[in-house]
């Protein structure tokens, strides 16, 4: 519903059952429910800096923020993810800095990063004890330790 606005109406917060929140192609704005376990908030022209709560909610598996306009690092915290959390999307946006070396701790199956302006070492995700599947970081300014994979 791309002409959806407003915010999110507290009451949708007592469906105890609620897992998942979608909002791709919205208007729609409002505080995120510590029960969820994926957040998808493609292409909502979200601006400013990821935010670092976002590893507190215990249940979270996935994040998609591709296609906005967030700014910023990627947050340390980000690494004390649940060990549940195997998603992270924060293409085509404007994050800049290096990539927390945090989130080695992290056994991510799909990780999607390109087209920001990320830079360093990207060594944390590889290795022979993650179950990776996909790692899109193209158009960043990336490198890559052969030594540490």
């Amino acid at each position: 519903i791309p002409n959806l606005v407003g915010t999110i109406p507290p009451s949708i917060f007592k469906l105890k059952k609620l897992q998942y929140l979608a909002l791709r192609h919205t208007n729609i704005s409002g505080e995120i429910p510590n029960t969820l376990s994926g957040i998808d908030f493609y292409n909502k022209k979200l601006t400013g800096p990821l935010p670092a709560t976002l590893s507190s909610l215990p249940y979270l598996t996935e994040i998609t923020f591709d296609r906005n306009q967030l700014t910023g690092t990627i947050p340390e915290s980000y690494g004390s993810f649940p060990k549940s959390f195997s998603s992270m999307s924060l293409s085509q946006n404007c994050l800049f800095g290096k990539i927390p070396a945090s989130l080695a701790k992290l056994n991510l199956a799909f990780v999607h990063l390109s087209r920001n302006k990320l830079e360093g070492d990207a060594s944390v995700f590889f290795g022979s004890k993650k179950e990776t599947l996909v790692i899109w970081l193209d158009r960043n300014l990336l490198s890559l330790d052969i030594g540490k994979v």
